[in-house]
């Protein structure tokens, strides 16, 4: 009976400020996670990470690169605030190339409390874009409809060995249409 190791996706969902670098570059650390990050992109593609006029084409290379990381094996966090729903299943579409495990953690954080880092950091986020991004993720919040695997808190960090212990799945577990790469 063959195993197969499953790479693991984490989408860290959560308004600027909350923390979610901070915890990417933890899951980078600790457990060797590539990270994929908007801003990162943002700042290698159009030469400035507060540059948001061309959105599509930054989200499409961090898609690009999620879907070739997973398809390699590569256990990938994916770094942006995906506070709308539809931005959440966009990328699900993405993750799901390859059988994978879909985890979404959440970093929620007190607004007050995100504004008050963002306005101590150098790059500012408008407070009216994190006060919208607030709101839509209270309008709608992250749930298993959209077909994550798990969704977990950051109080759940240190969690996380249990999810890379559970991924080994018998090949008959799988489908053959699963292990079709696309």
């Amino acid at each position: 009976m063959t195993m197969h190791r499953l790479p693991i996706f984490i989408a860290l969902v959560g308004i600027p400020g909350s923390g979610k670098s901070v915890t990417a570059e933890r899951l980078k650390l600790e457990y060797g996670f590539e990270v994929i990050s908007t801003d990162a992109l943002r700042e290698e593609l159009l030469g400035d990470e507060n540059d948001q006029t061309q959105q599509r084409l930054v989200f499409d290379e961090g898609y690009r690169r999620l879907e070739r990381n997973l398809r390699y094996g590569i256990d990938t966090v994916f770094d942006a605030t995906l506070c709308r729903r539809q931005y959440r299943t966009d990328i699900l579409k993405h993750a799901s190339v390859v059988p994978c495990m879909k985890i979404v953690m959440e970093q929620e954080c007190d607004l007050y409390e995100a504004l008050d880092r963002n306005f101590n950091r150098d790059r500012k986020v408008p407070s009216s874009v994190i006060r919208a991004m607030y709101k839509s993720l209270q309008k709608e919040p992250v749930s298993y409809e959209e077909g994550w695997n798990y969704i977990v808190g950051l109080e759940d960090f240190d969690h996380i060995e249990s999810f890379l212990d559970i991924r080994e799945y018998h090949e008959e577990e799988l489908s053959s249409a699963d292990l079709v790469m696309k």
